[in-house]
Parts: structure tokens; sequence; C-alpha cells
């Protein structure tokens, strides 16, 4: 008994020493930040305005999928490669950033031709989607910092520059969302990320070398792999993040009220959120599958040991959340959003599957650069999606979005764990 008294102290020590709590922690205040925010947004905002800043938001992430053209996942695998070479490491990011400042510049230029151009599915949101049209290149400077010292190890400075970022998100959102209602909350976030990246250019001191090492340049071969590797990333985000946003779009051209926005936002805040946990896992477990990459025994050893302990985990959670969903749903949002019930016990199923299965299924994959069967199966589910989304949401409301959402967690959890196997399997063999 004293020895496994001892050993567990000796795990969690070394965890500690890693970094994994100033990670897990970081990642678990980020989540509890947002969270709040939401709540207290919707405590503080009509559920109408709540509605109209739910659908331009999700705009927003709609054309945010494509963020940066996958860079910030290629400046992580790259920069993670790079092992302890700083100058190799500038000089991925520096391609990166560069390739990645322009496409968002882009982005935030195709927001402002579609709210322009493109007919208001809910009247009286063109004007915020052009308030909020540069959010995606503030976003993606203070996206790069944090990636940055991820690929350092510096898991301390990580975990404090993430909780920073979360705890200024939400002051400034509330303070807007009470002193000027939806362009309050807009304004928040802008003001939050330009914070992130004011501290984080000063703990980050490698990262202001990035521009000013200009010697040190990418080879050609490896700027192809980052480019080809970005890419597909990219693509695979697109079609995979879509499961976070499509319903909301969709139930704006079916339904289309302010309303009906709200009380599905409500249902997803809290499902969506969680999925922190497994994320702030697999970021801290992240570079050592990449190190580990070509050791197949590993790789099945452990993956088999993550999967297990997110099983229990977010079994557990999942659990409490489906049991208590009516009394939870009205101490947090009101008594108005009671209609949200049924959906959020249908995405609390669905968040146990892609939390315990899908998401570190399809992030193994990336880190073994198998990136090209994360794309395809992404794509195919992608596609799924917006059918299921069409059909079901038009027969049964915001229940068919959940069902929708559910459902392609399901085929996605089992496609990724199906091919990770053969992957692994095969490298056994070699």
């Amino acid at each position: 008994m004293n020895y496994r008294i001892r050993k567990t102290k000796d795990k969690i020590v070394r965890l500690a020493q890693t970094g994994f709590f100033h990670v897990f922690g970081a990642g678990t205040i980020n989540k509890i930040m947002s969270l709040c925010s939401s709540i207290f947004v919707v405590r503080v905002l009509s559920k109408e305005d709540y509605g109209m800043y739910g659908y331009v938001v999700n705009i927003i992430n709609i054309f945010m999928l494509s963020n940066g053209l996958g860079t910030i996942t290629g400046m992580l695998q790259f920069g993670c490669m790079a092992g302890d070479d700083t100058q190799k490491r500038n000089a991925v990011f520096r391609y990166g950033m560069r390739i990645g400042i322009i496409a968002n510049a882009v982005i935030s230029i195709i927001i402002v031709l579609y709210a322009l151009l493109m007919p208001e599915n809910i009247q009286g949101s063109r004007q915020y989607l052009l308030f909020a049209a540069a959010i995606p290149l503030i976003r993606y400077l203070g996206d790069t910092i944090p990636t940055y010292l991820k690929t350092e190890n510096e898991n301390i400075k990580y975990g404090r520059l993430y909780t920073l970022n979360s705890v200024a998100m939400l002051c400034f959102m509330l303070a807007g969302a009470y002193f000027f209602n939806v362009y309050g909350v807009l304004a928040g976030r802008y003001v939050a990320n330009i914070v992130t990246v004011v501290v984080g250019s000063a703990i980050a001191l490698n990262y202001r070398k990035i521009l000013q090492d200009k010697k040190n340049v990418l080879p050609s071969c490896e700027k192809r792999q980052f480019v080809k590797f970005s890419l597909i990333t990219c693509v695979d985000n697109v079609f995979s993040q879509l499961l976070y946003n499509i319903d909301v779009f969709v139930i704006g051209i079916v339904i289309g009220t302010t309303v009906s926005i709200a009380s599905y936002k409500a249902a997803t805040t809290i499902p969506f959120a969680l999925s922190f946990i497994s994320t702030a896992i697999i970021t801290y477990v992240y570079p050592m599958f990449v190190r580990n990459r070509n050791n197949s025994c590993w790789l099945k050893k452990n993956y088999k040991t993550l999967v297990s302990a997110l099983g229990i985990l977010n079994g557990c959670i999942a659990i409490f959340f489906f049991v208590f969903a009516p009394l939870i749903i009205r101490i947090i949002y009101g008594a108005e959003y009671l209609d949200s019930v049924l959906c959020f016990r249908i995405l609390i199923v669905g968040y146990w599957v892609a939390a315990t299965f899908r998401t570190p299924g399809g992030n193994v994959l990336s880190m073994l650069m198998q990136v090209k069967a994360n794309m395809l199966i992404s794509i195919a589910s992608g596609i799924l999606n917006i059918v299921f989304d069409v059909l079901l949401i038009q027969g049964m409301g915001s229940v068919g979005a959940a069902i929708a959402t559910t459902s392609i967690y399901v085929i996605t959890s089992i496609a990724n764990n199906v091919v990770l196997y053969r992957v692994i399997k095969r490298g056994l063999r070699e």
C-alpha cells in the first residue's frame, strides 16, 4: 500500500513539474470563464439580443473554420518537431504567420462582403456582422503566441496566458453587454484578444525574435510539407467544426427567429464547453505522441490508456448533467429556457461520445501525420451533417439539430478509431 501511495505521489509530482496542471488548469479556467460569460451574458441581454449575438458570432465562427488556412496546427506540429532548435522553430512560425495573417485578413474582407451583399436571414444582423468583421485577424494573432509557448514546452507560461485570456474575455464581454448590449459583447472580444497579444508578446521571449531572425528560413521542401499539412488540416477543420456551427445557421434559415436560436444556443453551451476536458489533456500529451509517432507499441498502449481515462471521466460528468438537466437549465439560464432541456440531454450524450472517442482519435491521427484520412472523414461527416440538419430541423425543429450533431459524433468516432487502429497495426507489423 505504501509503495502504491508513493508511486502515485511521484506521478503527481512529475505531472506538476512538466506543467500538466497548468495546461489542464488553464483549459478548465478557460471553459469555466467561457461558461460564466455565456451565463451572465444571457442574464444581462434579453432573449432576443442573446439570439442575435449567438447568430452573429456563429456566422463569424463559420468563416473562422478556415482560420489561418490551418497554419496554427501546422506551427504546432512542425514547431514540436523542431525540438530544441529555436532558430528552426522561429523559421516555421515566421513562414506560417505570414500565410495566416494574409488568410485571415481575406476572411475579414469576405465577412464584410457577406454582410453587405447577402440577404438578412435574421433582421438587423448586418450591422453587427460589419462591426465584428475584424475579429478573425485579431483572434489569429492571439492564437499564435500560446501555440509558440506550447512548442517550447513552456507549459507554465502557456497556462498563465491562456488563463489571462479567459478572465479578460469574461470581464470585457460582461462590461460590454451591461453598457452597450450586443455591440458591447462583440467589442469585449476585441479587447480581450488585444490584451492577450500584448501580454503574450512580453512573456514569450523567443517569440519576439520571430520577425527579427530573418537569416534562417525554411528550405523549399519543408515549406511544401508545411503548406500541405496545414491546408489538409484546414479542410479537415472546416468540415469537422461544422458540427458546432451549422446547426444555428440552418435554424436561422428554416425557423428564422432569434428566440429559437437563443434556446438552442443555451442547450449547446455546456455540452460544447465540456469538450475542454479532452482538449486540455490532449494538448498536454500532444508533444509526447509526436515524439513517439514511430513507436507503434508505445502508441497502442498509451492510446488505450488515454481513451479509457477519458471514457470514465467524461462518463461521470455526462451522467450528472443528463440526470439534473432541468435543474441546471433553470438555475443557469432561467425558466424561460426550459424548452431546451431535451436538446441539452441529446447533446450531453453526444459530448460523451465525441470527447471519449472522436477527439482523441482525430488528434492522434493528426499527430501521426495521417491528415488525409482525417480530411476525408471530416468531409464525409460534414456533408452528412448538413443533410441531417436540413432534413431533421425541417421536421423536428431544434431537437432535430441536436440529433443530427450527436449522430455525426457517433459516425466520426467509429471512423477515426477504425483508421487509427489500422495505422497502428500496420506499424506493429513493420
